[in-house]
Formats: C-alpha cells, sequence, structure tokens
C-alpha cells in the first residue's frame, strides 16, 4: 500500500492515517498526491500528534469543507465523530469505550449503513 496525500492548497499536503471519496467522486482507487477533498477523514491519535489531530487538522479540513471528520484516540479508548453542518464540525457520534459497557458496535456516520466494531477498533479482540 503506499501513502496517500490530499493538496489542500500550496502550502498544506498532509498525509492523514486514514481517508475517504466516494466512488461518484473518485471512481479509482486514489494515489499519490489527491487534488479531489476526501469525502471522509479519520486521525489516529499519538502522544507526539495530538495538537495536530485535534486543532490543527481539525481546522484544516472544517476550512476545506470536508464533510466527515473522525478522531480516535486508542490510548483514552476514544471516538469522536464529526459532521460538517454550515461550514462548522458538530459532533455527531462520540463514544468512550469500555469492555464493561453494552455498546460493541455503531452506525456512525458516514457509514450509518454499517455496523462498525468498537471491540476490533479499541484492541480488545
Amino acid at each position: 500500500m503506499t501513502e496517500i496525500s490530499v493538496r489542500y492548497n500550496d502550502h498544506q499536503c498532509p498525509s492523514h492515517d486514514l481517508a475517504g471519496w466516494r466512488k461518484e467522486r473518485v471512481p479509482l482507487r486514489p494515489t499519490g498526491i489527491m487534488n479531489v477533498m476526501p469525502d471522509w477523514v479519520c486521525e489516529i491519535t499519538s502522544s507526539n500528534h495530538e495538537r495536530k489531530d485535534l486543532f490543527h487538522h481539525f481546522m484544516l479540513l472544517q476550512r476545506n469543507k470536508v464533510p466527515y471528520y473522525w478522531v480516535i484516540s486508542p490510548e483514552d479508548k476514544t471516538l469522536i465523530a464529526y459532521r460538517l453542518a454550515d461550514d462548522k464540525y458538530q459532533v455527531s457520534f462520540s463514544v468512550e469505550y469500555s469492555s464493561e459497557q453494552n455498546v460493541d458496535k455503531a452506525r456512525i456516520p458516514p457509514f450509518e449503513e454499517t455496523e462498525i466494531d468498537l471491540q476490533y477498533i479499541f484492541g480488545n479482540q
């Protein structure tokens, strides 16, 4: 697998942990540097990049109108999903996962058609 970067402008071309495009917009597998804005971005925080993921990327993606942005913290076992509404991100889903709770699967925008296994995301399988 090759790394994919997104060119937001001449000075910002980050490689996200995960990014996705709807097939109607990008019919072939994305490669290299993409000039088409993603429909969904997910960043997985690490101790060295929390500020970048929680602030810099949040503002960059919001400014460029990326419809969905997820932030996953493996350390805190949290997932926060944002949806763009009126050019501002709003939380559409959030969870602080623990094995004691009853929520093991969730339908999280933009993937409402699919149950996402939270145990798998947070390494409890």
